[in-house]
């Protein structure tokens, strides 16, 4: 005798208002102290992206209390949504996973600045804090979920090249010197889960490391032509660093104008570098001029961005 098969029962789809609904109510239960926006609604973002993941309930909370305390960290207005969606997904996988949150820092070469005595000073005072900055947030980060660094030494595009080669001509070995300053400042500072890099030394996804694509001088040995969005944030960090250029370098608008230029293009390539860093990098923007840490993106997809944390003591800085 046949049997008849009995028809599939139909799995009912929700809507998306009711999908809504419940990962509010979801995220009001993980995280009860947080129940308004706009921190609820980053936290129902954070659980729908979970769930995409395949994460656990415990795996959500896990991210959802590191992306509290990082959300406190950077200026709001430079971070873009895709950012936020780009880092929410790291810090899932960080804890579905053993993949760490990966800090990444450039450093400028205060030693090799430090060879004209008004612009620099050779116990590397800027260094010091800036590593034990970096070491401090990796370490509030490891509260949370697993966390490393990564100091890069920007031993390419220096600034006021010209003026620094008269008085030292062997970038090359001072190079070396100030990396392996860092490295002992952090090794007597007890700064651990740092790894300090030269940025030169970093690949890109050309297939060439960027010391074979940016010059000492800031010169780039590749074509690069930018969008006219990319350009008007090019000209606004070009107008925010004239006043500084003029003072410290004595230089004029058109210099200023041409070493800034310049300097879009390695932090553009340099972005794109960083971006294909494993693991997955979180670039923490640490120096005097805001609109700069928008320059890493500008060869990058906006819809899958580098993360970029402007920090807001840059703001406190600039209070003072």
């Amino acid at each position: 005798m046949l049997e008849i098969e009995k028809p599939m029962k139909k799995t009912r789809k929700i809507s998306k208002v009711e999908e809504t609904r419940r990962l509010t109510r979801l995220s009001k239960a993980l995280f009860p102290q947080h129940i308004s926006h706009p921190e609820l609604g980053e936290l129902i973002f954070m659980a729908r992206e979970g769930k995409l993941l395949e994460c656990s309930n415990d795996e959500i909370k896990a991210a959802g209390n590191w992306w509290l305390w990082a959300r406190n960290l950077f200026i709001e207005n430079t971070m873009t949504k895709q950012m936020k969606k780009v880092m929410r997904i790291m810090t899932l996988m960080a804890a579905k996973s053993d993949q760490p949150i990966h800090f990444v820092s450039t450093r400028s070469p205060e030693l090799i600045h430090a060879q004209i005595p008004s612009q620099g000073d050779p116990n590397l005072p800027r260094s010091k804090r800036a590593l034990h900055q970096l070491s401090s947030l990796i370490q509030k980060s490891s509260e949370f979920l697993p966390t490393i660094g990564t100091v890069l030494l920007a031993d390419v595009a220096i600034d006021n090249f010209r003026a620094i080669m008269r008085v030292c001509p062997d970038l090359k070995s001072m190079t070396r010197k100030n990396c392996h300053r860092l490295e002992k400042i952090a090794a007597e500072e007890g700064l651990l889960n740092i790894n300090i890099r030269r940025l030169s030394e970093l690949l890109h996804p050309l297939g060439k490391k960027i010391g074979d694509l940016v010059n000492l001088d800031g010169t780039v040995n590749v074509e690069i032509s930018f969008s006219p969005k990319a350009e008007r944030k090019i000209s606004i960090a070009s107008k925010e660093s004239f006043k500084s250029h003029q003072t410290m370098f004595d230089w004029n608008e058109i210099q200023s104008r041409e070493h800034n230029r310049n300097l879009a293009k390695t932090m553009a390539l340099v972005g794109q570098a960083v971006k294909t860093m494993q693991p997955g990098a979180i670039l923490i923007h640490n120096e005097a001029f805001i609109s700069r840490g928008a320059l890493n993106n500008l060869l990058i997809d906006p819809n899958n961005p580098l993360p970029v944390i402007c920090l807001t003591t840059l703001l406190e800085r600039k209070a003072r």
